[in-house]
């Protein structure tokens, strides 16, 4: 039996996000008229890094269906204010990162602009944890896990702890990253930005376990 799911985007809202989507695209195809044929000219373009895009276009034009199919979490996250914002944010990231591949690989004599990528990378760690926090809640995170096993009934709650625990290690993180932007070597830097989410995620889940470890203990004692 097929079950009939509601509308999430309505065709203004489609029309935006594929928009916005394809900022980079756009800005690729005017270098790709601009610039000459052959490997000096057009083939210096990063178009490997747009496959993103049809992937994400493709989930808004299908209205995230495959996505959200017996997931009712997914229908509450995606409403979510702080999960449009938190996209936005992330699309935004790559449509910049992208972009300025696209520039550089176009204006070989750039000056070197590297100083200001883990400053940025910072800023989009921060304001990622930021918006991920009032999200790692129970019926938000329902949309990709479930509650209804043994484990997660017993240690979901510690679960959702160790989600927000995440958000704010990537907010420290990427507080870290800006500052360090403006006085660590610039190898350093980077590695900081670049480390921070991994480090968040290896931190968190070992102190679920932990946790999970301390509830096991004081039930056997």
């Amino acid at each position: 039996m097929t079950v009939m799911l509601k509308p999430l985007l309505t065709t203004r809202q489609k029309i935006l996000l594929l928009l916005w989507l394809l900022v980079p695209a756009f800005y690729l195809a005017y270098w790709a008229i601009v610039l000459p044929a052959g490997p000096t000219g057009r083939g210096r373009l990063p178009v490997w890094m747009l496959m993103y895009v049809p992937l994400a276009a493709w989930q808004v034009l299908n209205d995230f269906k495959r996505m959200r199919r017996n997931k009712p979490g997914f229908v509450r996250l995606i409403h979510n204010r702080n999960y449009h914002k938190l996209a936005l944010i992330g699309t935004g990231f790559m449509n910049a990162v992208y972009c300025y591949f696209i520039y550089s690989s176009t204006h070989p004599d750039t000056t070197d602009t590297s100083r200001w990528m883990p400053a940025y990378g910072g800023l989009f760690i921060l304001l990622m944890g930021n918006y991920l926090l009032p999200l790692s809640r129970r019926e938000y995170m329902e949309s990709e896990l479930t509650f209804n096993t043994p484990f997660m009934r017993r240690y979901g709650d510690l679960l959702v702890r160790a989600y927000r625990l995440v958000a704010r290690l990537l907010v420290v993180g990427g507080a870290v990253a800006m500052v360090g932007a403006a006085w660590l070597p610039i190898n350093t830097a980077l590695s900081v930005a670049a480390g921070t989410p991994v480090a968040a995620g290896i931190v968190a889940f070992s102190v679920f376990w932990v946790w999970v470890a301390r509830r096991r203990w004081l039930a056997v004692g």
